[in-house]
């Protein structure tokens, strides 16, 4: 963003608290608290191209059925996933690999469900984001850690990578009951809460830990859009064909462009076992993404930019 600081076309530095509370959302609704800090939820009105898309919808009355849902017929916003990654990450995902979801948890649970078995263990960096601890939990998986570096703080990393082998190796020597062998990894990166992004070389130790231990990898790159100036996010797929083959990557605009309540998500399957399990569900088993929901997608992906730019600014 240039210009002066003071200038704030979108009004971002201009929120009423008290607006904020009258709203029906859960961050201010569900809460007590002076301020609502308790979920990564954006107060900021969304991008004007967003809302003037909606209204287009609205004014268009364009309510019907849309021409896609299920497994087969990706949504207007999926078909911009790959050539989005190509040109914000420098990552060309198949195309035909993609597949739309409702959320990124649902693509998170679909993952678990297909790609581990009951009592299997799953690798998460610690501390998590709550739904996956609680998918983990409530799918009868069971949580290994990825514990901090002795006295390691704040968003700096330092994750002991080399106790985390050590006892992965353990599991995988002596399997009992009380050891669960690992055989999938949730990677949320960047991370939440711990806003820390993952360079290529802790990417690097982490795909080769993966290809060790045969473990699938499930890369939540929601937070992805929202690395600050300077620091470059990487997805984890765009290492390679052979770490992309165990991957399957989740994301979704929600996050970085203020949409959690319109339901939509993307999921690319490097993994064949998950491309495949996808699509042999029957049609709309997983559901169909919205019509608003995907109309602010697109305008989003497409004419979001400068707000974005604005947002970080900020």
């Amino acid at each position: 963003m240039t210009g002066s600081l003071d200038a704030d076309p979108f009004g971002l530095r201009s929120l009423d608290v008290e607006r904020l509370r009258a709203t029906r959302g859960a961050k201010w609704g569900s809460r007590g608290a002076r301020y609502a800090a308790w979920v990564a939820d954006m107060d900021f009105p969304v991008a004007p191209a967003i809302t003037h898309a909606l209204r287009r919808v609205i004014d268009g009355n364009e309510f019907g059925y849309p021409n896609w849902g299920g497994p087969f017929a990706t949504s207007p916003a999926a078909k911009l996933f790959a050539p989005r990654m190509a040109d914000r990450f420098g990552w060309e995902p198949n195309p035909d690999r993609v597949h739309d979801m409702i959320d990124v948890i649902q693509g998170v649970r679909a993952a678990v469900r297909h790609l581990s078995s009951p009592g299997d263990g799953v690798v998460l960096h610690m501390p998590a984001y709550h739904p996956f601890i609680d998918t983990i939990g409530e799918m009868d998986r069971r949580l290994i850690p990825v514990t901090r570096a002795d006295g390691a703080d704040g968003a700096d990393g330092a994750f002991d990578y080399d106790d985390l082998e050590q006892r992965l190796a353990s599991a995988s020597a002596f399997p009992s009951s009380d050891v669960p062998t690992a055989s999938m990894w949730i990677l949320c990166h960047p991370h939440n809460p711990l806003g820390h992004v993952f360079e290529r070389e802790e990417l690097e130790r982490i795909a080769a830990i993966a290809a060790r231990f045969d473990l699938t990898v499930i890369s939540d790159e929601i937070h992805a859009d929202l690395t600050m100036p300077g620091v470059s996010h990487i997805p984890f797929e765009s290492l390679g064909e052979d770490v992309s083959a165990r991957t399957v990557t989740v994301t979704s605009t929600s996050k970085a462009f203020n949409l959690a309540g319109l339901r939509w998500a993307v999921l690319h399957a490097g993994s064949d076992r998950m491309h495949d399990a996808l699509r042999a569900l029957p049609g709309h088993y997983l559901g169909a993404p919205n019509v608003m929901a995907v109309t602010a997608t697109v305008a989003a992906w497409t004419e979001g930019a400068e707000w974005l730019d604005a947002v970080l600014a900020v």
